[in-house]
C-alpha cells in the first residue's frame, strides 16, 4: 500500500518514473491552499485513521496541505503531466478539466478499494484468541465486506477502463458533467466517487445491492477555481 502504483492511462514500465508519489485528490494550488489555515486543513479522513485511538469516536483532525487529501496513485512524471490542466488556481471547466477531475476521484476509489481487499485478508485474523460467537460475528462481518468491496471492485474495473479510452482517444465529451458556481469560496473541499442509490427528490435511480448488472456512478468535486 505504501509502495502504490500508478494508474495513468498509459502507465507501463518503461514510461513511468521511478517514484510512485502521494498524488494529491485536490489541487493544493487553489484547493486546498483556499480553505488552509496556517497550512493547515481539518481532515475527515484523518478522524477514521484514529478511531481506534480515540475509542471509537470520528473526530476530524488537522492535517497539513501537503500531506492532505493524497494518495499514492500515480508516479510523479505521469501525476505532473496528467494533471497539469487542473493544478493551476485559475483553470478553465472545460470538458478536459472535467474529465480529469472525475479521473483522478476514481482512481482514488479505485486504489482505495484495491487496498482494501488486500488488508481484509489481514483482518481475517483479528480474531485469534476470541470466543466462538464473537469468531462468528467477526468472520461473518467480513465475508459481507468483502464481498461488497470485490463487487464494487468489478465496477471500478470497468469504469477504469472506460475513463482510460476517453483519454488515450482525447474523447473528453463522451463524459457529461454538470457544474454549479457559488458566489466566494465555499469552507470546504471534496473529491470521490459513488453509486447513486436515490435522486433529490428521494426517487430510486438504482438497488445496488442486488443482481450483477451494471451500475451507474457519479464523481464529485468541490474546490476552487479562481475567487
Amino acid at each position: 500500500q505504501r509502495k502504490g502504483t500508478c494508474l495513468h492511462p498509459a502507465a507501463s514500465e518503461a514510461s513511468c518514473s521511478n517514484k510512485i508519489i502521494r498524488a494529491h485528490t485536490i489541487q493544493r494550488a487553489g484547493g486546498l491552499s483556499a480553505i488552509a489555515e496556517e497550512g493547515h486543513v481539518i481532515s475527515a479522513k484523518k478522524g477514521f485513521e484514529n478511531i481506534f485511538k480515540n475509542d471509537g469516536d470520528i473526530a476530524p483532525a488537522p492535517i497539513g496541505i501537503g500531506n492532505a487529501s493524497t494518495f499514492m496513485g500515480f508516479c510523479s512524471y505521469h501525476d505532473n503531466a496528467l494533471f497539469e490542466p487542473i493544478e493551476s488556481s485559475s483553470f478553465t471547466l472545460n470538458h478536459e478539466a472535467a474529465f480529469l477531475l472525475a479521473f483522478r476521484a476514481l482512481a482514488y476509489e479505485y486504489l482505495t478499494k484495491k487496498n482494501s481487499i488486500k488488508t481484509s485478508e489481514i483482518q481475517r485474523d483479528i480474531d485469534k484468541g476470541k470466543d466462538f460467537q464473537a469468531q462468528v460475528d467477526i468472520q461473518n462481518f467480513l465475508h459481507t465486506y468483502l464481498a461488497g468491496i470485490e463487487r464494487g471492485m468489478k465496477d471500478l474495473e470497468g469504469w477504469k477502463a472506460q475513463y482510460d479510452k476517453m483519454f488515450l482517444n482525447k474523447d473528453f465529451e463522451a463524459m457529461s458533467h454538470y457544474a454549479v458556481g457559488f458566489d466566494g469560496k465555499m469552507p470546504f473541499v471534496c473529491s470521490g466517487g459513488f453509486h447513486p442509490e436515490i435522486d433529490f427528490e428521494g426517487n430510486t435511480l438504482q438497488i445496488i445491492s442486488r443482481g450483477d448488472l451494471e451500475f451507474e456512478h457519479v464523481c464529485v468535486n468541490v474546490s476552487v477555481i479562481g475567487e
